[in-house]
């Protein structure tokens, strides 16, 4: 279905039945509810107020409402609309510092991220919610399509509107839904520093991009269904074997086309412990209506103290022609783009303690835990041939987190690829592989 007949579809059925679609106002809605940036510290909203105007075109004695009408009005300037701001704000992020070691390589420290999130409740029934990321330093730079070293750019930058839980509007700089991981990509909620390669690649997480759609959950007594589901400016011509759809992440204030992207993701939680979640994905990425299509499992389970979370995603793309980039850019090839990839990642999480460690930890600290982790992941970005990128990757790590929002996290990988173009899989009998370390310290405020 066309994206734009689905969003009026959606309109449509929150305007014939009102009294059905809106519900009841959300006496005290607060930053936590729905589907949206959890952060601790939120309070209750101020109760809904009247909204009947006195007058015609002028907002009614209420504090807050002539608050906004002075903020909206056309005869004040930024600084008298800025004293009038009446709704609270919500400031947090996490950070990320790594430290790398591989072989044959000098060993470095990277100040890979620092993320802030803000969060205000504009109304009881509208937010806006957003992501600044500064990564390795800031310094934005694209270069021919593919972002290089530096980044300082919005990742999520959203306004909601609130019809019923089952029921929201969403516009902005969405965070794409497709998978579980690129939802949940945030370091300290992470066990291990280095995210799966399928998921930087195919699905190139952090994937983001300016949209307009819907989500909502529906409660079905012990069990629970949710969706996201969103128009978005799609990918474009810059497919690559070495990056994926890495650097055909669209702009995000323009499109390489007129065709716009569908993209949504539907769970199913029977319990608090559980999830599994299918997603999908199709749009044109040039302008001849070549299409990309892409669909994508992931699942997460919670056992006590042990955790599992995998994720599948495979790729689609007609035959076309790597194009997009500038005359004189080495990458400018003109070479077919790949018609289907594939990838996946597997990992276990087993939460420990230590108890001769922990009688030793000051009182404040009891909380403190370990976390043993395995993972087992392959990349293979283009099913057509066996080269160096498809790569086979086994991760062990060990983490410490005195407290659940600091985490110090060691990792040693091993990857094995095809580069000789022969299968080089972990059950393949081929293994060869190449050690790296990674450590790192993930904080959450």
């Amino acid at each position: 279905m066309n994206p734009f007949r689905l969003a009026w579809l959606a309109v449509g059925l929150a305007l014939a039945f009102p009294g059905f679609a809106w519900g009841d106002p959300p006496a005290a809605a607060t930053p936590t509810d729905g589907p949206r940036l959890e952060l601790d510290g939120d309070e209750p909203a101020r109760a809904a107020h009247d909204p009947t105007p006195t007058g015609l075109g002028a907002p009614n004695d209420n504090a807050a409402r002539q608050a906004m009408y002075e903020r909206t009005s056309l005869l004040n300037n930024l600084t008298d609309k800025l004293i009038n701001v009446h709704n609270k704000t919500t400031l947090g992020g996490y950070g990320e510092v790594e430290f790398v070691k591989a072989q044959g390589q000098d060993s470095y420290f990277n100040h890979h991220r620092y993320v802030l999130f803000f969060y205000s409740q504009i109304h009881p029934r509208i937010t806006t919610s957003t992501e600044l990321e500064f990564e390795f330093g800031g310094s934005p730079t694209k270069r021919d399509g593919v972002q290089a070293t530096g980044e300082a750019l919005l990742e999520f930058a959203v306004v909601d509107l609130k019809a019923a839980d089952w029921l929201n509007f969403r516009a902005g700089v969405i965070l794409v839904p497709f998978g579980a991981y690129n939802l949940r990509h945030d370091a300290p909620s992470q066990d291990l520093t280095d995210r799966p390669l399928a998921l930087t690649t195919i699905t190139p997480s952090t994937w983001f991009e300016s949209g307009a759609g819907v989500f909502g959950k529906f409660d079905l007594g012990d069990h629970s269904l949710s969706y996201e589901l969103y128009a978005i400016n799609g990918l474009d011509a810059k497919i690559t074997e070495a990056q994926g759809f890495k650097g055909a992440i669209g702009g995000k204030g323009e499109d390489n086309n007129d065709d716009k992207a569908l993209v949504g993701r539907a769970a199913w939680a029977p319990s608090l412990k559980f999830e599994v979640a299918a997603s999908g994905y199709r749009g044109q990425y040039d302008d001849e209506g070549r299409l990309v299509r892409m669909a994508g499992l992931d699942a997460t389970a919670r056992l006590g103290r042990l955790e599992l979370q995998g994720e599948l995603v495979r790729a689609w793309v007609d035959p076309g022609y790597v194009q997009g980039f500038s005359t004189s850019s080495p990458a400018n090839t003109r070479a077919p783009v790949p018609t289907e990839l594939f990838g996946w990642y597997a990992q276990a999480n087993l939460h420990f303690t230590v108890p001769w460690l922990w009688d030793r930890l000051p009182a404040d600290l009891n909380d403190a835990v370990c976390t043993a982790v395995l993972r087992v992941e392959r990349n293979d970005p283009n099913r057509a041939v066996r080269n160096q990128y498809d790569v086979d990757k086994l991760t062990v790590g060990l983490n410490f987190r005195p407290v659940e929002g600091y985490a110090f996290k060691n990792e040693v990988q091993l990857v094995s690829n095809a580069a000789d173009g022969v299968e080089r899989s972990l059950w393949s009998g081929h293994w060869a592989w190449e050690p790296r370390y990674v450590g790192s310290v993930a904080f959450l405020f």
